[in-house]
């Protein structure tokens, strides 16, 4: 027993996620991590970008997503309505052109040696954590890319 995801990707053969007494996926680690069975899952995993956005349109396990200036293509992981949730671990990100293209203002820059850690915002006020080799200035415009298979969809979340 852990609540310490590393230790458990490193150790375990296989991964049992509980939250609030309820199993939420059984898996190997390389599954926990690369493909969360659901939005508790993810967040555990490190997903730290999780943007609600109006589903545009859906078909073979892919999402057109839309809203606060995004324009997204992902990977559905369970069934949606009207509404998702769109999950995106920080070193998922691409500084530069590619798929899913997102501009945005570098606000916050943490120093980590052979990567950084940004706080990119948007024009429409999303913040975004990109962990990148690259490290622009605070301030620098950057534009940022996301591969449609690693942009995770999940229904969104009731509002309290």
């Amino acid at each position: 027993v852990t609540h310490d995801q590393d230790e458990a990707l490193s150790l375990a053969d296989r991964i049992v996620v509980i939250k609030d007494g309820l199993v939420h996926q059984i898996a190997a680690p390389a599954e926990i991590y690369a493909q969360p069975a659901n939005l508790d899952v993810a967040r555990f995993m490190g997903y730290r970008n999780v943007l609600t956005l109006d589903v545009s349109a859906q078909g073979n396990g892919r999402a057109q997503l839309s809203g606060g200036g995004l324009s997204l293509q992902g990977t559905i992981k369970q069934p949606l309505g009207a509404k998702a949730a769109a999950a995106i671990r920080p070193e998922e990100f691409v500084v530069g052109d590619g798929p899913n293209g997102i501009d945005g203002k570098v606000e916050n820059v943490e120093y980590s040696g052979r990567d950084s850690l940004l706080e990119v915002v948007t024009a429409a006020g999303l913040r975004l954590h990109v962990r990148s080799a690259v490290h622009p200035a605070v301030g620098a415009q950057v534009r940022l890319s996301v591969p449609p298979e690693r942009v995770l969809v999940y229904p969104a979340e009731a509002s309290p």
